[in-house]
Order: C-alpha cells, then structure tokens, then sequence
C-alpha cells in the first residue's frame, strides 16, 4: 500500500512499527523471555488467579477503579488516548476478550482486553488493546496475564497477537518518497528527552514491546498536500494529545 501511494504522489513516512507474536510458533523459553517466568513465579507465591471472565461478572466499581488508578501514574492522568488507540471499555463487547487478575482476597489487580482481528469474517488474532493494574500490585503482572492469554489463544489455533503500535520507533525513511521535514521530525520527536519525560514515553514503550521478541512491521504516513504540520498537530489533538 505505501508503494502504491507513494507513485501516485504521496509524501510517504515511516510512522513507526507494530509489534506482533506469531503463536504458532511463540514459546517462553529464553533469557529474553525470563519475566514470563519470573512473573509466573511471583503470581504463584502472591497468591494471585489470573483467568479470562466476562466483564458482567466482574465488579465494575472495581475495574473502574484500577483503571483510574492506574492513569493517575501516567503522563496523561486526566484523559484517555483515542484514534489511534481504542479507549478501555468496561462493559461485555462482540469477540473481545478479557483477562483478570485477582489476588487471593479476590481482589481485582490487573486486566487486560484485547480486541479481535478479523480475516474473512473470522478471528484469527487479537490485538491486545488495554492493560491496566494497581499500582501496588505486582510490577510484573502484565507478563502473566499476558502469558495466560497467548497459552489461550494458542490452545485455540489462533495466528497472532498483536501488541500494538511503537509510534514514531525505527523510522528510517531510505526508501519511500518520504517529506524530509516530517522524517526529521519525527526521529527528533522520538529522541526528545523532554517529550519522552513530559508527554509521552515513546521509547520506553519501544523497549517494553521489543522485549516480548515478537515480529515487528513497519507503518506509515500518507499525505497529498503540503505543508503536513497542520495535519500532524491535527492527528495529536485527535489522540488527546493535545
């Protein structure tokens, strides 16, 4: 598709990779992969159930709550990202799944949602769209309910998982007709120790989602006019950004 647009014209940017976990193949073994395992042995002994429920049999004042706790930590702690990444919903949603741990009180600390990806009109992946916890709650518990879902979906004969977005992470720009001006700005944006710290922490999500030793593919920006500065402030105030 980029190639395509860009004979046709188009200014074409690398926007950043999307890293995906190809189940058929995805094991936990490895020194990469030692925080599943780590995280596995750490639930255990803090006496924690991580298992896939409906959100209706879940307290929803109580995965509010996590939610809510859990942006307070964030750099956005008023406000929910949208457009490019979906908003948590706490309510039962069409062939969306949703992952809960709970500690041995049976108190909520952890979820994870991950929404469906479609071929053909079937699941055949998901994307894994939300995780949230406590913030006293184990620092590794997303690994094993991340672990729980990928054993799920395995068992399943599911493709892949996707882990999202790596906004603005491996743009390189060598071979489109890309604008030298967005190329700069966003290596310069990916780098900024200011932005990184202030407003949102594009290389530390890079490293968290590198870490899980999926696949990655490269995603683009597409414009047929000039100048594109008014559409990429447009775009951030579209993920509340801004």
């Amino acid at each position: 598709m980029a190639d395509i647009l860009a004979n046709q014209k188009f200014s074409v940017n690398e926007m950043g990779i999307e890293t995906r976990i190809d189940l058929d193949t995805y094991d936990f073994d490895g020194p990469r992969k030692r925080n599943f395992r780590r995280a596995l042995h750490r639930s255990d002994a803090l006496g924690y159930v991580i298992a896939e429920h409906s959100a209706d049999s879940m307290n929803r004042q109580e995965m509010k709550m996590v939610s809510e706790r859990w942006r307070q930590t964030r750099r956005l702690k008023n406000r929910e990202m949208t457009f490019l990444t979906r908003p948590v919903v706490l309510n039962d949603e069409i062939d969306v799944r949703k992952f809960f741990a709970l500690d041995r009180h049976g108190t909520l600390q952890a979820f994870a949602f991950f929404d469906p990806i479609y071929e053909g009109g079937t699941v055949m992946g998901y994307l894994c769209s939300a995780k949230r916890r406590l913030p006293e709650a184990d620092a590794l518990v997303g690994y094993a309910i991340l672990h729980c879902a990928i054993r799920t979906f395995q068992n399943e004969g599911k493709k892949y998982l996707s882990l999202g977005l790596c906004p603005l992470c491996c743009t390189n720009d060598k071979e489109l007709a890309r604008n030298r001006l967005v190329s700069y700005g966003f290596r310069a944006v990916y780098r900024s120790t200011l932005i990184n710290k202030f407003i949102y922490p594009l290389q530390g999500l890079a490293a968290h989602k590198t870490a899980f030793c999926g696949s990655t593919e490269q995603t683009y920006y597409a414009f047929n006019g000039r100048p594109s500065l008014p559409r990429l402030l447009k775009m951030l105030r579209a993920c509340n950004l801004a």
